[in-house]
Parts: structure tokens; sequence; C-alpha cells
């Protein structure tokens, strides 16, 4: 083999192994055990959209968050249980507190949380026609 030959297998070998290791380095966007984030989230139906801000925060066992609109009125409490892997709803404002409508939530959350926990801000249910955008807010 000649030099050039060598010294091109050797660059992308070497390009290759930073793409994997910052791959596998990669930070979840849900909170570390002891954190709390914020979230600017965006929940998009056939029919109408809520936005607001989610607030997420680990306390080692489970994530509990709270979606609260632009004008701090709750809409939705929810917990994550990190070990059994499932979302539960806490609470819910008035119009959404239906049994149906609470387990497409719960259902939509946890993939939100999937979402998060791969570092992708987007979340689509094609069932239901529902797109949850959640991106970070920064301080």
């Amino acid at each position: 083999m000649n030099r050039f030959t060598k010294l091109c297998l050797t660059l992308t070998s070497i390009f290759f192994l930073c793409i994997i290791s910052n791959e596998s380095f990669a930070q979840s966007l849900l909170p570390n055990e002891g954190d709390s984030k914020e979230y600017q989230m965006t929940i998009n139906m056939p029919k109408a959209y809520i936005s607001g801000i989610c607030v997420m925060a680990n306390d080692g066992e489970r994530v509990n968050g709270s979606i609260f609109n632009e004008f701090g009125l709750s809409m939705l409490s929810f917990s994550y249980l990190i070990e059994k892997d499932k979302v539960k709803i806490l609470s819910a404002m008035k119009m959404i507190n239906k049994w149906y409508i609470k387990r497409i939530l719960r259902k939509d959350l946890l993939g939100v949380i999937k979402c998060l926990q791969n570092n992708n801000t987007a979340f689509e249910d094609t069932k239901h026609s529902i797109n949850i955008i959640i991106e970070p807010m920064f301080e």
C-alpha cells in the first residue's frame, strides 16, 4: 500500500471514531437526577393547538412534569416512572379530563419522553394526527 492510501484510511478511521464517540456520549434532553428543566411546548392537532411551558424535575425514581399555558394555568401534571417506563397523568384541566383523552395523552407523553432521551425535539402521533414539539428553554 502506498503512503497516500494509508493516510486516507487512517484519517477515515479517525473521522468515524469521532462520529461514533460523539453519538454515544450525547446527553439526554431530559433532566438529570436532582435537576429540573423548562421546555417550550406546542401540541398541534387537526382542529386546534395548545402552546405553553413544560417543567420537568427528576428525583431519581421518576420525572415529574407540568404543562402550563402562557397565562400560567396548569393544563396537565404527569409523572414518568423510570423503572416501569410508564407515564401517569396526575391531574388535567376539566376540558381534557376524559379517560379517552388521557389515554392518548399518556401514550403521547411517553413518546415525547423517549424523543427527549434520544435528543429529538419532535414527536408525531400519526394515528391521531397530533404533533408535539418540545424544545429546551435556555437561560
